[in-house]
């Protein structure tokens, strides 16, 4: 599947906090990074997190690079770790804080 071709929706709420953070540039190389790593991926989807455990921390911007087929390999587990790797060489920890990469399955379920 051709990388142009992979439909990304990032939401309002997400798109103002990369924004504030002046993070855009970062942020839209994830998204491309995303689409050249992520095997069998179907769509991407931005949101911004709350951590219902940790309520006055900041919200974080999820980029959720969704799968549609179990077989594909590597597995999720796998592909997490590898998009935190390449995170973590690639960019300062107050961007890998405020941006999370995560490969996830299913089919589009109302989002």
């Amino acid at each position: 599947m051709a990388t142009t071709m992979i439909p990304v929706t990032i939401e309002a709420d997400a798109a103002a906090r990369v924004e504030e953070l002046g993070m855009q540039a970062e942020f839209e190389l994830m998204i491309e990074h995303a689409k050249q790593a992520v095997p069998g991926l179907r769509f991407i989807r931005v949101t911004l997190e709350y951590d219902p455990e940790w309520p006055e921390n900041e919200p974080r911007v999820v980029i959720w690079a969704r799968r549609d087929d179990l077989s594909v390999e590597p597995s999720t587990a796998v592909l997490n770790k590898e998009l935190a790797n390449w995170r973590g060489h690639r960019f300062p920890p107050q961007v890998c804080w405020h941006i999370v990469m995560m490969a996830c399955y299913g089919v589009a379920d109302g989002w």
